[in-house]
């Protein structure tokens, strides 16, 4: 018998009032699992969807949330040093700045 795949942890800020969606996410999710603080967008909402998976030796977490600037700097990386890789995917153009470069896609 095959065991179930579903998630392991998931949530929404979806419909949160005000800033208290981007507070949840910073402090439940992003900063927790993947050491990256989302800066606060102009606009008070934030409505973000998480998951995570449990594959046996791995995990897969899959996050979506509006376009906005993150942050994961040397002290991030300290408090979470673990071996992951983030895979951005956009329906809009999108950049990253890091070590002084910067990439911008369409």
């Amino acid at each position: 018998m095959a065991a179930e795949w579903g998630p392991t942890i998931q949530g929404s800020t979806r419909g949160m009032p005000g800033w208290s969606g981007h507070d949840l996410f910073c402090d439940a999710i992003a900063e927790v699992y993947v050491g990256v603080l989302p800066r606060r967008p102009e606009r008070p909402s934030f409505d973000a969807d998480f998951a995570t998976y449990d594959l046996g030796d791995a995990s897969l977490g899959m996050i979506d949330t509006p376009a906005v600037w993150a942050d994961r700097t040397r002290s991030s990386i300290r408090h979470v040093p673990d071996d992951a890789l983030f895979i951005n995917h956009s329906t809009t153009p999108w950049g990253l700045q890091q070590g002084g470069r910067e990439w911008a896609t369409g």
